[in-house]
């Protein structure tokens, strides 16, 4: 019998601080969107309304795809995370606040630990974010 090899990241978005304010008669409304190496997989946190230091503390997981894993291997790359904030606008185009990219390094074995690795205030163009990223079967 063969093992199932399935990769798995779980990511906790805790929140961000002093986000730059994008709406003209309002603070920002901001979300993140979350996605890996070559896009191929995005999510998104709900939208804190009216906030430039916004308290997500939203959890998401993902599954690591058999070719993602491969293509990286064959093409000696490191999988990344890239967590982007935005702020949301109803009529018009979003605007991007701030962003952050974590490579997921597979000997990192804080990133395997029960806990995760934390990333407290990390900085971006203006303000901070904070999130915590831990692996399981990497």
């Amino acid at each position: 019998m063969t093992d199932i090899y399935c990769p798995k990241v779980y990511l906790f978005v805790k929140n961000a601080k002093n986000l730059r304010k994008a709406d003209k008669f309002s603070e920002s409304d901001p979300y993140v969107e979350i996605s890996f190496s070559h896009g191929s997989q995005k999510c998104k946190t709900e939208t804190i309304m009216d906030d430039c230091n916004p308290q997500w503390n939203e959890k998401k997981s993902f599954f690591l795809h058999d070719h993602e894993l491969e293509n990286a291997r064959k093409n000696n790359e490191v999988l990344s995370v890239t967590l982007s904030v935005y702020d949301w606008d109803a009529l018009s185009k979003r605007d991007l606040l701030g962003k952050v990219t974590v490579q997921l390094d597979i000997q990192d074995e804080e990133l395997k630990s029960a806990q995760g690795k934390e990333f407290e205030d990390v900085p971006m163009e203006k303000g901070t974010l904070s999130f915590n990223i831990r692996t399981q079967n990497f």
